[in-house]
């Protein structure tokens, strides 16, 4: 957890630095981005860590390890994935809901392939951008080569731990 943070002042550290080099006049008005951003999120990021630890305490503890648990294997894998790739909604619902799981006994392989089917595949993201602004055959092309991904970075995953 430290390495993100870290990575994340890295970065900031270094745009800022970048843009005081670059305009620092233009400072003022990255902070006031910041700031608006601030307050957009900072509730929605709030309220969703509190939904999963709601939402964690309401699992089924022996189901999720029965089903998506370390031991669950391949099983778990394509069953976590499958959930991932219908599951509607941004990072503010998937990611809490990935930490519930987790705390709630699934394996690392298994939330790999959920948070993975829930970006690469996205059924609701699929039926409402890929299908209506890129049609059929892009949409068709775009799952094929999608589809495995959830397994092959939960294999992954188990394979790394």
């Amino acid at each position: 957890m430290i390495e993100g943070l870290i990575v994340i002042w890295a970065l900031v550290l270094g745009c800022g630095l970048a843009l005081w080099r670059r305009s620092p006049q233009r400072i003022p008005e990255a902070l006031r981005s910041a700031g608006a951003n601030a307050k957009m999120l900072a509730p929605r990021i709030l309220l969703a860590m509190l939904g999963a630890a709601f939402y964690g305490t309401l699992l089924p503890e022996e189901q999720i390890v029965r089903w998506i648990g370390g031991e669950s294997g391949w099983t778990g894998i394509v069953i976590a994935g499958a959930i991932g790739a219908v599951m509607p909604g941004g990072p503010i619902v998937s990611f809490p809901i990935a930490i519930a799981v987790a705390q709630a006994g699934a394996g690392v392989p298994q939330v790999v392939a959920f948070l993975t089917g829930w970006a690469a595949i996205a059924a609701h993201r699929t039926m409402t951008w890929d299908l209506v602004m890129l049609g059929g055959g892009f949409t068709r092309i775009r799952l094929l080569v999608s589809l495995p991904l959830p397994l092959i970075a939960g294999g992954l995953a188990w394979a790394l731990q």
